[in-house]
């Protein structure tokens, strides 16, 4: 397939439309690819949806995800801010956020990873909502901010996240 690219170099939509049933299988397939870290796969499956116009918000999230698998995190920062700004669910808004925040602790920016989890939570007092606020405690103490570190464990033990409450009593101790 011949793609168009915007001025960043990503993949831009398409004018056809892929059918959603051939849609969701290849967009299952592109996630097998990711959990079996073959991102390189996943990104040209996924370029190809994109094209074709299925689900872009959720496609440029996994597109994202690919391509902070395989180092590109300039592209993968790119293509989570195209998904924010087209897409207003909550839900999505927080895998991108979050998926900031993994790019920002790979990189070492750990007060900056801390925020972007902590303002990937939803608020909904959910299993995720309490993994982030663990993650959130580990890049606070990262980046030597015990207090930060402290609170999120505590929100997140408080949400039942069983690695926060080891976190929580190992700083404690």
């Amino acid at each position: 397939a011949r793609y168009q690219y915007d001025n960043e170099n990503l993949v831009e939509q398409g004018e056809k439309k892929i059918d959603n049933s051939i849609g969701n299988k290849l967009f299952e397939k592109a996630k097998n690819y990711i959990k079996s870290n073959e991102a390189d796969k996943a990104t040209k499956l996924l370029e190809e949806l994109l094209h074709y116009n299925f689900d872009v918000p959720q496609t440029e999230y996994f597109l994202a995800l690919a391509e902070f698998k395989n180092g590109n995190h300039n592209r993968a920062e790119k293509y989570l801010e195209r998904s924010n700004r087209r897409n207003k669910d909550p839900y999505l808004q927080s895998r991108n956020t979050e998926l900031v925040g993994e790019i920002a602790f790979s990189q070492g920016k750990y007060a900056e990873a801390y925020k972007n989890f902590i303002n990937a939570v939803v608020g909904v007092n959910s299993k995720h909502d309490a993994q982030l606020y663990n993650k959130a405690g580990i890049a606070a103490l990262r980046a030597g901010d015990i207090e930060n570190a402290r609170r999120a464990w505590k929100t997140g033990s408080y949400l039942g996240n069983k690695d926060a409450k080891r976190n929580l009593i190992w700083l404690d101790h």
